[in-house]
């Protein structure tokens, strides 16, 4: 038996700045903080893999959002051991 996916936007209220998610896009992201005035929307940094980086990749802050109904599954950091 499969778990249901999570539906984010119905549980948007346990999202925390720092989780890490793979989204409907398959792009891995990070929240880093709400958009002001939204009451769903949030800033993220995008993760880019580079091969042979020490850390395998790095995220950037390019100020990309994101609303909750696009996040498909909270994943741990790349970066963290």
């Amino acid at each position: 038996m499969t778990d249901a996916p999570i539906d984010w936007y119905e549980r948007r209220h346990e999202l925390r700045v720092g989780d890490v998610f793979t989204t409907i896009h398959g792009d891995v992201v990070q929240l880093d903080r709400r958009v002001p005035g939204d009451g769903t929307q949030w800033y993220v940094l995008d993760w880019s893999p580079r091969p042979g980086h020490p850390r395998g990749g790095v995220w950037f802050a390019e100020d990309s959002t994101i609303e909750p109904g696009d996040l498909v599954a909270r994943i741990p950091d790349p970066i963290l051991p």
